[in-house]
């Protein structure tokens, strides 16, 4: 029975000594090679952290394990490895603590500082220019009659507190954009930003779709309106041309958005030119909302993520989603043979089961063929 224990304690201190020396080692040079280029303090603790560690398990625990086999004293090498993985507590705490707080001062202060005087500048034009002359038109015009048909089947979106919400965002950027101004369509690019700096409020068990926004305090509702007035207006200035006048974004995407088709799914294409199914028809809405009314909010979050991520990932990378987004229902619309039933199907496409997988799957594909055609444009011309 001594002899089961004594050899299961070598055991363990063995694959504690390979796992953690393999993996200290990695995280060494990942960090070592961060350090080379960017000389922030918390590179330096977690580089002094992960050299104890590292230390521990190349040379502290082989020791103990050493001892172990030799002496086959189980009471004594686990009072040996007690002993010192207390003072190592102690040591990795006070270092993991000075981390912190370099996170903190490098981090969450320069955050707020950066953040703060943009939502109190927010805070200063909606009380500027909400209070503007201009406002009283808004009462007949798009943005008043946009906001309260949006997301009807998300019951958030009917409170009043989030309809005046959105209409102050959405005033404030057409009164500060005057180029475009609003244009129907804008109000729903608004919506993943919104549920994203909502979710930050609130806990994760709660749905989102059925919370009461007038619950939060005013302060938290401020936040949520400023943040997402900039990250909209930061994703408004990569796609402007979509919404000035004759919108010329929208048109060359949607035409771009047919050679590309015709390229990669020429029956697909064929099929709906026999029956006279015009591209912009329905792919003015996909680039019109970036495709907001085709997938679920969820989604929708899931794919701007990409975006994001990706250069020019609303301006560029947006078309290759919609060409695999149309790819992905092929069969279905070959399967139907008239123009209603196909443009009855285009406008209502069966996504309202999708996931993050599916959205997975619809960036790979996306990411293939811009890795086909974007460097070769000549591909697309006729």
């Amino acid at each position: 029975m001594t002899s089961l224990i004594n050899i299961s304690l070598i055991t363990y201190f063995t694959l504690v000594s390979v796992i953690g020396t393999l993996g200290n080692g990695v995280i060494l040079l990942a960090y070592g090679n961060r350090w080379n280029s960017s000389k922030s303090t918390s590179v330096i603790f977690i580089l002094i952290l992960a050299c104890v560690d590292l230390w521990t398990c190349l040379i502290v625990v082989p020791a103990i394990a050493i001892m172990e086999y030799r002496d086959f004293d189980v009471p004594t090498a686990i009072c040996r490895f007690y002993s010192f993985s207390k003072n190592l507590i102690i040591i990795s705490s006070f270092i993991m603590s000075f981390i912190a707080l370099d996170r903190f001062l490098n981090i969450a202060v320069p955050h707020y500082r950066l953040l703060n005087p943009r939502r109190v500048k927010v805070t200063e034009l909606a009380t500027y220019d909400y209070d503007h002359p201009l406002r009283d038109m808004t009462k007949t015009s798009e943005i008043h009659i946009d906001i309260p048909r949006m997301n009807p089947l998300m019951p958030i979106f009917q409170q009043i507190v989030v309809q005046e919400l959105f209409e102050r965002i959405l005033f404030i950027w057409a009164i500060r954009h005057p180029a475009s101004g609003y244009v129907q369509g804008i109000n729903d690019l608004v919506t993943p930003f919104f549920v994203v700096f909502l979710s930050e409020f609130i806990e994760n068990d709660v749905e989102i779709e059925n919370f009461d926004i007038s619950s939060l305090p005013e302060a938290n509702r401020k936040i949520i309106e400023a943040d997402s007035y900039w990250a909209t207006s930061h994703l408004l200035e990569g796609i402007q041309d979509n919404y000035t006048f004759a919108q010329p974004g929208i048109q060359y995407k949607v035409r771009t958005l047919e050679e590309l088709v015709k390229r990669i799914d020429e029956p697909l294409y064929r099929h709906l030119k026999n029956q006279h199914i015009e591209f912009l028809q329905f792919a003015f809405r996909w680039m019109n909302n970036l495709l907001m009314r085709e997938l679920p909010v969820r989604c929708t979050i899931r794919l701007w993520d990409t975006y994001l991520s990706e250069q020019n990932g609303f301006s560029q990378f947006h078309l290759y989603i919609c060409a695999s987004f149309l790819i992905r229902f092929s069969k279905d619309l070959l399967r139907e043979k008239d123009f209603q039933g196909i443009l009855l199907l285009l406008q209502n496409l069966p996504t309202h089961s999708w996931t993050s997988n599916d959205i997975s799957i619809l960036t790979a594909e996306a990411y293939q063929l811009k890795v086909m055609f974007a460097n070769a444009p000549r591909h697309l011309t006729s």
